[in-house]
């Protein structure tokens, strides 16, 4: 059976991944990158420091970017990614990019101006 790659932009972030597979395998991917599949937690559960890197993952930096912009090394970077995923329970990026995508969308809804 031949499969046809499948382009996923991830929300307004410019990123996006390109996966390949049978439609069932590419629906089970889709569907563990919906927002709010953190094991039930939220990145309310996280530090300050944890939080803006949750923050700058969503708009797409690199961990090299994330590091200058926050004045710390690529390895506090690292170190705090490999606890972000621990306490959310994910196990990538991407889903803490989607996840850090769908809080700000919630938090811009709660806006007065």
């Amino acid at each position: 059976m031949d499969t046809q790659p499948v382009l996923i932009k991830l929300f307004d972030t410019g990123m996006e991944i390109t996966v390949s597979g049978s439609p069932a395998a590419v629906a089970a991917l889709l569907e563990r990158l919906q927002p709010g599949r953190a094991g039930g937690r939220t990145l309310a559960a996280l530090t300050a420091q944890e939080a803006a890197i949750a923050a700058l993952v969503g708009q797409g930096c690199t961990n090299q970017q994330i590091a200058r912009r926050l004045a710390i090394s690529r390895h506090t970077v690292n170190f705090h990614l490999r606890q972000i995923f621990l306490k959310l329970a994910i196990r990538s990026r991407v889903n803490l990019a989607v996840l850090a995508h769908a809080d700000h969308e919630g938090h811009d809804g709660d806006r007065r101006d």
